[in-house]
Order: C-alpha cells, then sequence, then structure tokens
C-alpha cells in the first residue's frame, strides 16, 4: 500500500507503557484542540517483556516517521534501496573515468563512506 492510500491517526504517536504495567497504550499526541494532550488510541500491545516494549516502541515509531516525511516505513526502504544503488553506480562511474593520480573529493570521500557505513539491505 502507498502513502497516498494511508490516512492513519496523525501524530507524532507515542508508547506509554503504562508506569510500568501492561498493556503498553499506543497513543496520538495530535488531539483535535492540538494541546499535546494523549489523544486517540490507536493500539494496545499486552505483556511484560522486552519484547512487547520494544514491539510498542516500533509501532508508535513507523506512525511518527510517516508523519514526519509522508511516506510508509516500507517506501523508506525503498527509496534507501534506490538511493544506495545510484550512489554505488555514481561511484563505479567516478572509479572508471577518474584520470591517474586523480585525489579523490571531499564529496567522493563522503559517499564512499556513506556506502560503508549504510549496508545493503
Amino acid at each position: 500500500m502507498t502513502s497516498e492510500k494511508l490516512k492513519p491517526t496523525p501524530g507524532p504517536w507515542i508508547a506509554d507503557d503504562n508506569e510500568g504495567f501492561s498493556p503498553w497504550t499506543i497513543w496520538s499526541r495530535m488531539t483535535p484542540s492540538g494541546n499535546g494532550a494523549p489523544g486517540p488510541v490507536i493500539a494496545r500491545i499486552e505483556g511484560d517483556s522486552a519484547e512487547a516494549d520494544d514491539s510498542a516502541t516500533l509501532i508508535a515509531e513507523a506512525g511518527t516517521v510517516f508523519h514526519e516525511c509522508g511516506l510508509s516505513p516500507r517506501e523508506l526502504l525503498e527509496g534507501y534501496r534506490e538511493l544506495r544503488k545510484t550512489l554505488q553506480d555514481l561511484e563505479a562511474s567516478y572509479q572508471f573515468l577518474k584520470p591517474a593520480g586523480h585525489q579523490d573529493s571531499d564529496t567522493q570521500k563522503s559517499a564512499r563512506a556513506a556506502l560503508a557505513t549504510y549496508k545493503e539491505v
């Protein structure tokens, strides 16, 4: 599903552990008045484990990311893959065409560092 079809509860989304008691509650900070008070409940995550904690945090983060950039996590991953491939292609072209003895620019060094840091997924 593309983000153009998604109309989730406005964000940011917050994961609240109910002061250490189950269930975790995921809610929207955006209320009709916009005052930042707890808004609509989006989900409840049952359980008192690190897995439940991590699941609640991840769900809230996915909703918040969508509201910050307008893309679903899946669309961000697809864009990441496209950008990484393009950067690899540019680096390969640069290596093929660069004159002997030519020093790499800071931009080329940054591109190479990004490729080393942000691995292929």
